[in-house]
């Protein structure tokens, strides 16, 4: 299977919005010019506002970056979950770690922490025409594609990482800060 197979699709059910509400998806290397264009901002500040540099512990158990958008922790209301957000927040402090934020790396403890993608507005994806490529595709049955029942969520990460591991972008973006 290849990425390119994947059919992209318009779907803005309440159960595709869900997952907009919980984490963001991950772009592929090649979308940032794309999203930097939509945004009408250069990528890197892009990058500083909107992206965080996520990972994904590969099957060699090497960490492996990529970009995605931040998740927004400030509408996160609920005292339950704002616990878990808060004291992250605070060990970050604590530990002197500048991370879990736009322009900045995450930290482990970040997967985690779920929270609203920076660019859902309203219930409704704000760069819809530059989303990231993991948001663009099936993840359920919608009655067009039965793409989540051929290919799992894990699969098609490890070949967003895939791209990931050849690029040289995140290195980029992260030594001119």
């Amino acid at each position: 299977m290849k990425l390119e197979e994947l059919e992209i699709t318009h779907c803005t059910c309440k159960e595709c919005i869900s997952y907009c509400k919980a984490r963001p998806g991950w772009f592929r290397p090649g979308e940032m010019p794309r999203l930097a264009e939509f945004l009408e901002m250069p990528l890197k500040e892009v990058f500083k506002k909107y992206l965080i540099v996520d990972y994904w512990m590969g099957q060699e158990l090497a960490e492996i970056y990529l970009l995605s958008p931040v998740k927004d922790f400030s509408r996160i209301k609920s005292k339950k979950e704002r616990i878990g957000i808060d004291m992250q927040m605070e060990h970050n402090e604590l530990m002197n770690r500048h991370c879990d934020k736009a322009g900045k790396r995450a930290s482990w403890g970040y997967a985690f922490l779920h929270a609203p993608c920076i660019f859902l507005k309203d219930s409704k994806c704000s760069i819809y025409e530059a989303r990231p490529f993991e948001c663009a595709i099936a993840w359920h049955e919608d009655g067009k594609s039965k793409q989540s029942a051929r290919e799992p969520g894990w699969k098609i990460r490890e070949l967003i990482m895939e791209e990931w591991k050849k690029s040289r972008l995140i290195r980029e973006l992260m030594d001119e800060l």
